[in-house]
């Protein structure tokens, strides 16, 4: 049931920017390690379940579940963030009041969050969160 939501958001995260950019690096969680890139655009996706709560009672169950997926976008240093924009309006035009192929998931609001580049951490990041709601069996 949980593990259905992160199939959906990463199905249409990967629907999205696969599309527009093929070449960009996407990072999940608990996957195998990987040395992110210097000098190109790239991003982590993670799904976070959060409360569950029964929808209905009886012989088949139903859950509201709720949770959240950050869509982090990191620009390396020296890039602008005119590229980190592009990678957030082509997501967030995509999940914005989307709902998955089965109906059971919808995302309801969104937000975006920019980081100003630190000398320890000279990127420029855009986290762009995803509040969803499903209801399943």
């Amino acid at each position: 049931m949980i593990f259905d939501d992160v199939l959906a958001m990463r199905g249409r995260l990967l629907d999205t920017l696969a599309v527009t950019y093929p070449d960009m690096l996407i990072i999940f969680d608990n996957q195998e390690a990987v040395t992110p890139p210097v000098d190109a655009v790239w991003c982590r996706f993670s799904v976070k379940p959060n409360t569950q709560q029964i929808a209905s009672i009886g012989q088949t169950k139903r859950y509201n579940q709720t949770g959240i997926a950050t869509l982090q976008i990191i620009v390396p240093e020296q890039m602008g963030d005119a590229i980190g924009y592009d990678v957030l309006d082509a997501w967030n035009a995509s999940i914005r009041d989307w709902r998955s192929d089965d109906s059971s998931l919808y995302v309801y609001q969104t937000s975006t969050q920019p980081f100003t580049p630190t000398i320890d951490d000279p990127a420029y990041k855009i986290n762009h969160l995803s509040f969803y709601r499903s209801v399943r069996s």
